[in-house]
């Protein structure tokens, strides 16, 4: 084992440097919580409810599911993935 010995004042220091990156990557922190209005795109609604491009796109030509598309790729929102998943829902029967 290796030992470094530095002065009270530079340990200070560097603590007080920890302490500021420490502040900074909290403020920064991206929020976990996703609204419905989020948007994500094609590829990620794909591997979320693991179908595959085609189904998506037949899911859009059926008119089953909104979009929106710019520069010719597709964005859903959060919400109406949960909106078709839903509507999609077949309810297990009592016996």
């Amino acid at each position: 084992m290796e030992f470094i010995i530095i002065g009270a004042k530079d340990y200070k220091e560097l603590v007080g440097r920890i302490e500021k990156i420490e502040q900074t990557v909290a403020r920064e922190k991206p929020q976990t919580a996703t609204s419905d209005d989020d948007w994500v795109d094609g590829d990620t609604v794909c591997r979320y409810l693991g179908i595959s491009p085609r189904t998506l796109q037949r899911l859009r030509s059926d008119r089953t599911i909104s979009y929106s598309a710019l520069n010719h790729k597709f964005y859903y929102t959060l919400g109406e993935i949960k909106r078709v998943l839903r509507d999609r829902c077949v309810n297990r029967s009592k016996e």
